[in-house]
């Protein structure tokens, strides 16, 4: 790939270099790889995957998606949609606000507002806004990547679902309990300092509820050097 920049300016967007790091994965037919580093992580025993095995998209914002393909297929109108993603919450994720109150390196979260699903068109909103950035869907398990080069995990107290990674699970577990489907659900994030990276209060807490295993902190050379 030319390494030329446009106009002598490097582009610093994440969404660039994960686009080009990950389309050189998919050229070079490296998903397979990709996906059995990544559950092989998460599990002792993982098969390995050849690269028809696996499907992968970039930048997913599967609820979104998963909305209008409801409302195109069986004319479902936004409050069903609302009501449904409210009952899931409340089911899989009612005790989410409690769990982070008490998690040892306390982010920062409004009590009045933050991970309270009664806001229920607030929180329709905030998950069709969700964007992760690597989707990989393999033999019942759904893979989801955030990457990071220069920035850090994203945090808005006007959300719901104010932290991002957090934010993210919560999206994929609630477009896979509308469609009805029983796959696992294995995070993993890229960054250029994985100490750094599992330092974070977001990384730890999703550690800590049994989201993300330690071993799916990724570093960018690791993704470049997959074979």
């Amino acid at each position: 790939m030319n390494d030329k920049n446009i106009l002598g300016i490097r582009n610093r967007t994440e969404n660039w270099k994960t686009a080009r790091t990950i389309s050189k994965i998919i050229s070079d037919k490296k998903c397979g790889k990709l996906a059995s580093i990544i559950v092989g992580n998460h599990i002792n025993h993982c098969k390995k995957y050849k690269n028809d095995d696996v499907l992968i998209e970039l930048f997913w914002k599967g609820y979104r998606d998963y909305y209008y393909l409801e409302k195109e297929k069986s004319g479902i109108g936004e409050k069903e949609i609302i009501d449904k993603t409210y009952k899931i919450c409340d089911r899989e994720f009612g005790t989410l606000q409690d769990d982070i109150n008490i998690h040892k390196g306390k982010l920062k979260i409004d009590i009045e507002r933050n991970y309270i699903f009664n806001y229920k068109k607030d929180l329709f909103n905030n998950l069709r806004c969700t964007e992760i950035d690597v989707v990989l869907e393999c033999d019942g398990y759904f893979l989801i990547g955030e990457a990071k080069d220069e920035e850090s995990f994203g945090s808005n107290s006007n959300h719901i679902l104010c932290h991002q990674l957090i934010r993210q699970f919560v999206m994929a577990k609630v477009v896979i309990e509308c469609l009805g489907r029983e796959i696992k659900i294995i995070p993993f994030i890229i960054v250029p300092d994985i100490v750094a990276a599992k330092n974070k209060g977001q990384v730890k807490l999703m550690q800590e509820l049994g989201w993300l295993e330690e071993k799916n902190v990724l570093s960018w050379n690791m993704i470049d050097k997959i074979e």
